[in-house]
């Protein structure tokens, strides 16, 4: 009997760091999956600018032999702890994969280039980092309002004189939102918006004010936004 209370706290010692591992190992399974909010959205990381890539709308395949898409990527910066500039920068892309004359196929405007830039206002931000919520982060909900355009080139040969290749801008709009915009885990983001989009120079489409017998002047439409991507 005496040797055997030796052994007793011997395995008792043995077995209380096997049981401490199982329980963290236990713990944090629970805690990866499924993951909190918190986790998921990455909403308690400080971070001041994101460089971000929309993958939605980068490779689209069509009927009539094209592979085509938008490449789409944006720049946001803090300026101010709920304030923020963000500017973006698409284009369009196609390659033809089908047999015979693609002009006959599919019609697609010359290469252009669009620009967007304008303030972000993340107004519950502050609150939510004082009930420790959030950190100092761009993972919240926003007013906006964004300026666009669209660069397109001069047709070389326009004038005697014109071989320079330069792009113009045909089009304008102000467009304000609501939106929210959250970090997926580490590596990713998606952002939400709708709004209304005033718009000058576009093809005339759903409008309240446009001028009589203008091909495209000043319109007003609804728009709604869903990005999602990569995020650095």
């Amino acid at each position: 009997m005496k040797h055997l209370i030796p052994l007793a706290i011997l395995f008792f010692l043995c077995l209380t760091p096997l049981l401490s591992f199982s329980q963290k190992h236990f713990t944090a399974k629970e805690d990866s999956f499924p993951p909190s909010e918190a986790r998921l959205f990455s909403l308690r990381i400080p971070e001041r600018q994101l460089l971000k890539l929309d993958l939605l709308p980068v490779m689209r395949l069509s009927s009539n032999g094209y592979i085509h898409g938008v490449v789409r990527a944006g720049y946001e910066r803090k300026i101010f702890t709920s304030w923020s500039m963000i500017a973006e920068v698409a284009t369009p892309w196609q390659v033809f994969m089908g047999k015979g004359n693609p002009r006959n196929k599919y019609y697609s405007d010359d290469l252009s280039v669009g620009f967007a830039t304008g303030p972000r206002y993340y107004y519950n931000l502050r609150e939510r980092m004082q009930d420790g919520r959030n950190a100092d982060n761009l993972s919240a909900n926003y007013l906006g309002m964004l300026f666009s355009t669209r660069l397109k080139p001069y047709q070389n040969g326009y004038t005697t004189t014109d071989r320079s290749g330069l792009l113009y801008s045909d089009n304008f709009a102000i467009t304000p939102l609501w939106g929210f915009q959250r970090r997926l885990m580490r590596i990713g983001f998606l952002d939400f918006s709708f709004g209304a989009k005033f718009s000058y120079g576009d093809p005339v489409r759903a409008k309240v004010f446009h001028p009589k017998g203008a091909e495209a002047g000043w319109q007003f439409l609804p728009v709604t936004s869903l990005r999602i991507g990569l995020a650095l």
